[in-house]
């Protein structure tokens, strides 16, 4: 397996942040395998054009968030060499963190989704663990805390509301869980609120069950609208 090693070079003090001290990529878009060491500081990822570069930073932010920040399916995350050659193709990224409280190892599998043998994959999952454990996404999500700042990020400014709910849900997201868990189930109870409007239009609902779903819908929301507030209360104080 190939390895690089990088060497660090802040004078910050890396007591009070937790720190990427191992990155490994297997069937990752361009990458066959990849092993990078990690110290802490001030890290510049240099190279040519299409060496990798964006999907190593790529492949971190999945780690942070569970979700890829580009474009495209989870299928298209599979290098083509695994997607040609393997009966059931995968990617795999893997980091070790390193915070005041240890080590953890975390990890994200996409796998390809395939009906028979010899048959070509349409989809694949994302599958996580912590620690060898297989997790859920909420429980990863958090244990490495990432800032990606991409070009398409300037949306954030002059684009519609919706780039700057995403920005504000995974930046929450990593640092409070309740907030994780409050999207879920924002997300969850709406796909039911929904479900149930389009029974009530074909008259196969029940109309007093949409009172439950309104109220499972604005407690939810209130969590979230809560913790965005806050949010803009403290970014608009260190603005200013």
């Amino acid at each position: 397996m190939p390895r690089a090693r990088a060497s660090g070079g802040a004078a910050c003090d890396h007591r009070r942040l937790m720190h990427l001290a191992r990155l490994s990529l297997i069937d990752l878009r361009t990458f066959r395998r990849l092993e990078v060491e990690l110290t802490p500081g001030v890290h510049v990822i240099a190279g040519a054009n299409a060496q990798g570069k964006s999907n190593l930073l790529e492949a971190i932010a999945m780690l942070a968030t569970t979700r890829s920040p580009g474009s495209g399916t989870d299928l298209d995350l599979i290098s083509w060499d695994a997607l040609a050659e393997d009966p059931i193709p995968a990617a795999r990224l893997e980091a070790e963190v390193v915070t005041a409280s240890g080590r953890e190892q975390v990890e994200v599998n996409i796998v390809g989704q395939v009906a028979a043998v010899g048959v070509p994959p349409s989809r694949a999952a994302r599958r996580f663990r912590v620690n060898g454990i297989a997790r859920r996404a909420s429980d990863l999500i958090g244990r490495l805390r990432v800032v990606l700042f991409a070009a398409d990020d300037l949306a954030i400014i002059d684009g519609p509301p919706a780039h700057r709910r995403r920005y504000l849900d995974i930046t929450l997201s990593q640092l409070d869980p309740a907030y994780v868990r409050a999207l879920q189930r924002y997300t969850r109870v709406l796909e039911q609120r929904n479900s149930l409007l389009k029974r009530l239009q074909e008259r196969r609902g029940k109309p007093d069950e949409l009172d439950f779903w309104d109220g499972e819908l604005a407690e939810a929301g209130a969590v979230i609208l809560a913790a965005r507030a806050e949010a803009l209360r403290v970014l608009g104080r260190d603005a200013a």
